[in-house]
């Protein structure tokens, strides 16, 4: 969830998530990411949860359209794709 205060949390898998974002028009940056760090039991949880870490600090654009929300890296590659 995004916050006024330039602030996003959520929840991955596992984890709790937190981190600040600085946002101009259609361009994003997240910096000074965190997560608490409780283990996943399941095979492969916790790579699909880092990996889904890692890339909210890869983003630097996003796209509304209908009802999906996709963020971009910085060469416009798409990293996530959200539908509601």
């Amino acid at each position: 969830m995004f916050n006024q205060h330039g602030k996003i949390t959520g929840h991955a898998p596992c984890n709790d998530y937190f981190a600040f974002y600085k946002q101009r028009g259609i361009y994003v940056i997240f910096e000074e990411s965190g997560s608490t760090r409780v283990n996943c039991s399941e095979s492969g949880v916790m790579a699909l949860e880092m990996a889904y870490l890692q890339n909210v600090e890869k983003v630097r654009s996003f796209q509304v359209k209908d009802s999906t929300l996709t963020f971009y890296d910085d060469i416009n590659n798409p990293l996530m794709v959200f539908t509601r």
